[in-house]
């Protein structure tokens, strides 16, 4: 575990072992790609960005990608370069346990939480929602959702019971039927 990078953004990091990358389960949790000259330089780019929450890097071409994804979309897998290591955000309850729905000053050194100007406390971010414990982030098309804003809506998907199982999946239109 790489400690904390920086004490405003803070956030603690799991490194993986050597040979693995991060595979997003879409293309659109690739937040960015660039060439950069450390695991370490990757990682607090990672950290910079609230919407990171996982990184790879390739010491052999110095490649960092940064993404929005985590192991709930994504995986973890391993990589054709024996030199690529993957890093993903701890995120844990103890983070939101004092801020989430409190006054916008107590989430605004957080890279967890952002203010909402309609209500003035502190909620999950963009692409993400509050599972009662912690800012998960939003599922995509068939994946299991668990309540009504858990899919993708910037990706015209919600949360829908309409099968013969009766469980809940992202879908895409507007059958919200939660």
């Amino acid at each position: 575990m790489i400690s904390p990078i920086n004490s405003i953004y803070e956030s603690y990091m799991s490194l993986s072992s050597m040979g693995m990358e991060f595979q997003p389960q879409n293309n659109i949790q690739l937040i960015s790609q660039t060439t950069i000259q450390s695991k370490i330089q990757c990682a607090a780019a990672c950290n910079q960005l609230s919407s990171c929450r996982t990184f790879d890097y390739d010491l052999a071409s110095q490649r960092c990608r940064l993404f929005e994804g985590d192991s709930t979309t994504g995986s973890i897998i391993s990589s054709s370069s024996s030199t690529s290591i993957a890093g993903t955000v701890s995120i844990s309850p103890t983070l939101y346990s004092s801020t989430y729905n409190q006054s916008c000053q107590a989430c605004q050194a957080s890279r967890y939480e952002v203010c909402s100007i309609n209500t003035s406390t502190c909620q999950c971010p963009m692409h993400s929602y509050w599972n009662g414990a912690v800012c998960a982030l939003q599922l995509f098309e068939y994946d299991i959702c668990p309540q009504w804003d858990s899919c993708r809506s910037d990706l015209n998907l919600s949360c829908s019971s309409e099968n013969c199982y009766g469980i809940s999946i992202c879908t895409q239109g507007l059958q919200n039927s939660k």
